[in-house]
């Protein structure tokens, strides 16, 4: 049907920009764009000629559409078209149909045909010069500060585009346009790292979680410009000295052109929907049609939404192509392979699981969990506790959660004690936990809960934490010690309200945090370690002390 609609359109005269040959680049839309640019730039022009460099113009839309809106201003003009017509996309990367398309349509001049047919067929061809060959090898022929605006639009690659934009730098005249197509976002819109990643492939064209975009432009544009003024994928940038500033545009009133509506018109035929993404997850991106919704894999890359054919690429596993019978048996063959459920074989129990064979791999399935589709029920289709807990609120599912947590708890166990401590033993190691706290739930019990004195106090209001916290500070303060005196053998400290007499025989010693028993005090206190050395030491000091008494 496109390929008549091209026929007519050679043998009656009439410019075509329909689906054949790829001939219409980008939405059409974006036209009303350009003719904004040639009028912003004609309202900054003291003379009467505007002259347009154009990089990559296809079938010649754009360069139309440069010319009639220049004869629409009643002002004279040339637009300058370089592009090598010819083919340039890698195809082992490219895999969509319309880079083959593309491809094809650009072998042996057809698309350079078809512009020459076109801008005859507007009547623009006395306006319109081109220079077949590829950017980077013609835009450095031509002289410098000679046109007033030029537009990128032909190879997406960074290394291109970057090269494009710094010619433009040179070509452009003071007060000049630079602007381009393609820029669906800008970079600071974009997720970094998925950025950097987008860029690596060397892909024209690429899914995102923002949306589908051209990286090599988005990355290009940026890097020589910053942020620039954006229309819808068209980009622009006025020269003001040594510096580039944002281009204002009065798009209300602009329409766009005639030879463009007409192919628009005839591509309603084929796309008889609008289309707008609304959304995305991690593996679609979702649409909005005029009546319906649709999830759409990012991994088909760039789509055409009812106008694209079953049948044009592959959407494996639905539908394989290939250049030979040989090529598609063995992908479907492949696929059917590793799609196949591998052979789950019961082989033995316990108490609690089944043991199976799954494949080449063993699996012990708990018979709590009932009828399993093992490799094919999904994670999340059904509760598996503790792991999994589902629920059809927050708070319920927040209830299950805190149960889970308390049944899956460390195991204790009573391994001992001392007077004031039981000494309880747990998954998580040993504790000594004192008596004084009665029934106590380890690992569940929460710190708040109860007093827990003197590290945690409870009160039924401030006045009541406060006397308490104050009470225990008094009871543990430790008073301020200080050396006042020295009578003979004693040194005498006052600690707080008292005096204390401390016998220089006992050497260092920290007074209220030294505890009675940690040392010798003869003659109150002994420490030995045999028993039979203490009573030794007893009968000493008994034996001196009855001396002591016999003396006159």
């Amino acid at each position: 049907m496109f390929e008549n609609q091209l026929i007519q359109a050679l043998l009656t005269g009439k410019p075509y920009f329909g689906p054949a040959m790829r001939a219409m680049q980008g939405p059409p839309v974006r036209h009303r764009y350009l003719a904004a640019l040639v009028q912003a730039l004609s309202h900054s022009k003291s003379q009467r000629d505007i002259y347009i460099l154009e990089i990559g113009s296809w079938a010649g839309a754009s360069a139309i559409t440069w010319a009639k809106t220049i004869q629409k201003l009643g002002m004279r003009g040339r637009i300058t078209c370089v592009d090598p017509w010819q083919p340039y996309f890698d195809l082992t990367i490219e895999h969509e149909s319309h880079y083959e398309e593309m491809t094809e349509a650009a072998k042996e001049n057809k698309i350079f045909n078809l512009f020459l047919h076109n801008i005859r067929a507007a009547n623009v061809s006395d306006m319109i010069d081109y220079l077949i060959g590829n950017a980077r090898q013609v835009l450095p022929g031509l002289p410098s500060e000679k046109f007033d605006l030029m537009y990128i639009d032909g190879s997406h690659t960074y290394e291109d585009v970057q090269s494009d934009i710094r010619q433009a730098k040179r070509l452009i005249r003071e007060g000049g346009i630079v602007c381009g197509d393609d820029l669906e976002f800008q970079k600071h819109c974009l997720d970094e790292q998925e950025h950097r990643t987008a860029l690596k492939t060397g892909k024209d064209y690429v899914s995102s979680s923002s949306g589908n975009y051209h990286p090599g432009v988005t990355e290009a544009v940026a890097v020589e410009f910053g942020e620039v003024s954006s229309w819808e994928g068209v980009w622009a940038v006025r020269k003001r000295g040594s510096k580039w500033v944002k281009v204002e545009l009065k798009t209300g009133k602009l329409q766009i052109p005639d030879h463009i509506k007409s192919a628009a018109r005839a591509l309603e035929v084929t796309q008889p929907e609008e289309i707008e993404l609304v959304d995305a997850t991690e593996d679609f991106n979702l649409v909005k049609t005029k009546d319906r919704f649709l999830a759409v894999a990012k991994k088909l890359g760039p789509i055409e939404l009812f106008r694209e054919q079953l049948g044009d690429r592959e959407l494996a596993p639905l539908l394989f192509t290939g250049k030979t019978l040989e090529e598609v048996r063995t992908k479907s063959i492949s696929w059917e392979t590793s799609a196949a459920q591998p052979v789950v074989e019961l082989l033995s129990d316990t108490d609690s699981y089944n043991l199976l064979k799954v494949g080449e791999k063993f699996l012990a399935v708990a018979k709590s969990l009932g009828p399993s589709k093992i490799l094919v029920e999904r994670l999340g289709e059904r509760e598996l506790p503790p792991v999994l807990l589902k629920a059809e609120t927050f708070e319920d599912i927040r209830e299950k959660a805190l149960k889970a947590e308390q049944r899956t708890m460390a195991v204790t166990e009573l391994v001992g004690e001392t007077q004031s401590f039981n000494l309880v033993k747990s998954s998580r190691g040993f504790l000594a936990v004192a008596k004084q706290l009665g029934p106590t739930e380890l690992f569940v019990e929460r710190l708040g809960v109860r007093e827990l004195a003197p590290l945690l106090l409870i009160g039924e209001s401030l006045e009541e934490v406060q006397e308490k916290a104050h009470a225990s500070e008094r009871q543990t303060l430790e008073p301020a010690v200080e050396l006042v005196d020295e009578v003979g053998s004693y040194n005498v400290v006052r600690a707080g309200e008292h005096f204390i007499a401390v016998a220089k025989s006992l050497g260092p010693l920290n007074l209220f945090r030294e505890r009675v028993g940690e040392r010798d005090l003869p003659p109150l206190i002994l420490v030995a370690t045999d028993p039979s050395v203490l009573r030794q030491r007893i009968f000493e000091i008994n034996h001196k002390g009855s001396k002591n008494q016999d003396l006159p």
